[in-house]
């Protein structure tokens, strides 16, 4: 949606698009090695990470990409993607990013699944989300870390520090982000359940 023109404050549409997954429960903007942009969702009923294209006018188009969930935990179904959140490389790279970029890696795209409290990373190449590793491969790169609570309701990244709001044990960790992305422990908050940041 886009404000209107003059003094009126009001949303305009300007697109609308299934997604293939259920419940999108948060979205994040980036933009390809070409400029394009591309809204990445996390699907909380059946876990999807998915892909659209976005024109230069805002208009969101058909899903490009879909990964689907694969992991389990207490829920009779697959982990639900509760939280994503996108880290640029060059955030994590300073200006050796750059180099890394034309190599294929854009930033890393983590997300927080509720069922087995974890947070798992993806390369965003400029184009495509990719896992690092197998699912069923320990360590963040493959099945990912624990959340240090209890369902990551939401993810934020903050240069490079990863915050994750952990509604259900009420608390928020915060994870350091080393430079190939690997999210390390560094502290838990106490706090009451937790669903959202607001970056001031």
């Amino acid at each position: 949606m886009r404000r209107g023109a003059g003094d009126s404050l009001r949303l305009v549409e300007l697109s609308r698009v299934p997604t293939p997954g259920h419940a999108a429960t948060h979205v994040v903007f980036v933009r390809d090695d070409e400029g394009q942009g591309r809204l990445i969702t996390a699907d909380y009923a059946d876990g999807y990470v998915c892909v659209h294209p976005v024109t230069e006018s805002g208009v969101i188009l058909e899903v490009a990409q879909m990964l689907r969930g694969e992991g389990h935990g207490p829920l009779p179904k697959p982990d639900q993607a509760a939280s994503l959140a996108f880290v640029p490389w060059n955030a994590l790279q300073g200006n050796a990013g750059a180099a890394a970029a034309s190599e294929g890696i854009a930033g890393l795209a983590y997300v927080g699944l509720r069922g087995s409290e974890r947070i798992v990373t993806l390369l965003w190449d400029g184009k495509r989300l990719t896992r690092l590793d197998e699912p069923d491969v320990l360590g963040w790169r493959g099945r990912g870390i624990d959340c240090a609570g209890s369902r990551p309701r939401h993810l934020l990244a903050i240069g490079n520090l990863l915050l994750a709001a952990n509604e259900a044990s009420n608390n928020v960790a915060i994870f350091r982000l080393s430079a190939d992305g690997e999210p390390n422990l560094a502290a838990t908050l106490p706090s009451g359940a937790p669903t959202v940041f607001v970056r001031l």
